[in-house]
């Protein structure tokens, strides 16, 4: 709902409830409104009421890096009569001065930001409950089969010892379908309170150990035949909050998710004085230049990863994460390795944390 008349982007006039758009504007802008309104969105100044050529007020606000131009009202220092309004004796919206005018636009900017809030939270929940689903389906699946293969219902269960590998990997399963639902509703926590991700006390921990029990957590998840190969070693530790467990869960669920079928991801671990530098190696979707700058802006999804569900919340948690932790991040899409499968660009897609404060700490 908009309380006071105003133009988009595409210089179309947007009609208000108590401000209402002049009547011959409503479907078309002529070409001097038009240039003048252009000129005032691109060059004009903002928060200063100005006279728009059929002699009624405007003004240009600019909040979020958005402009936004309110128009068709009239403000006591700024409106003059036009001869077209006298001609045809249009009664058209009061004459208020611009204490009041400004109430209004506040009003309608609260108005609109709670509501754009309400959809974004709405889609983000939405989105969550949608994967949350898929996972729990899995979980189910799961347990459903292990049940009925091994008779788990009956007291004279048994399992042959040369089906304990397929339990394993079962079990293994459901594991990291459980964990993905954790990641899910911490993604959830995180958008409704960004401090979430501070919960809890910071404990002493092995970088390497993370990624190392994640990669065996995440061992046939998806069921696409890709498999984690770590590289390399590190037994230095970081001072780290809980939170710190949905970068390598969160890292080789993307790489995995967006891998062709029998892809490997690899892992590779080098250390620094101080520091540590882990990669994250994949096959993914060949992400371009213009793109790649953005993979770590929120709700972003580059062009080329469309064709998979995903939020576009994800490496941007991860960066707010490594942001915390004193972890450089970055990406990188290989152009020179490009290749296409089964009629999609895909290019090695490279992470790269360079992780500080680290220190050795043996005892753990």
């Amino acid at each position: 709902m908009n309380l006071i008349t105003f133009i988009d982007d595409n210089f179309k006039i947007l009609q208000g409830e108590l401000i209402q758009a002049y009547p011959c504007c409503k479907d078309k802008l002529s070409k001097k409104c038009k240039k003048f309104y252009s000129l005032l969105l691109n060059d004009g100044p903002s928060n200063q009421f100005v006279r728009c050529p059929c002699g009624l007020s405007a003004i240009k606000k600019t909040f979020n890096d958005k402009s936004v131009i309110y128009t068709c009202f009239r403000e006591k220092s700024t409106y003059v009569r036009a001869a077209f309004i006298k001609e045809t004796k249009i009664i058209f919206n009061p004459v208020l001065d611009g204490e009041k005018i400004f109430s209004l636009i506040k009003i309608n900017e609260e108005i609109n930001y709670t509501k754009r809030n309400f959809e974004k939270e709405k889609q983000n929940f939405d989105n969550i409950l949608h994967e949350v689903k898929k996972l729990n389906g899995i979980i189910k699946e799961q347990c459903n089969t292990i049940f009925e293969k091994y008779s788990l219902d009956s007291d004279a269960a048994s399992i042959p010892q040369d089906e304990i590998p397929n339990l394993f990997s079962l079990i293994r399963t459901i594991y990291s379908s459980s964990n993905m639902i954790y990641s899910k509703y911490a993604l959830y926590d995180f958008e409704n309170e960004p401090n979430s991700i501070k919960k809890g006390t910071k404990c002493a921990m092995r970088v390497f150990k993370k990624f190392d029990k994640m990669r065996h957590i995440l061992k046939n998840y998806r069921y696409l035949g890709i498999k984690i190969f770590i590289s390399g070693s590190s037994y230095k530790s970081i001072m780290m909050y809980g939170s710190f467990d949905s970068i390598p869960l969160l890292l080789l669920d993307n790489a995995i998710k967006y891998s062709p079928v029998g892809k490997n991801v690899n892992i590779n671990f080098t250390e620094e004085e101080g520091s540590i530098n882990v990669t994250i190696s994949s096959i993914g979707p060949y992400v371009d230049s213009d793109d790649i700058s953005r993979v770590f802006e929120r709700g972003f999804r580059a062009k080329s990863a469309q064709y998979i569900d995903g939020s576009g919340i994800g490496l941007y948690f991860v960066r707010k994460i490594c942001e915390l932790h004193n972890i450089q991040i970055s990406v990188q899409s290989d152009k020179k390795r490009r290749e296409t499968i089964n009629g999609i660009l895909y290019a090695p897609f490279i992470v790269s944390l360079k992780i500080n404060d680290a220190f050795d700490d043996s005892a753990l």
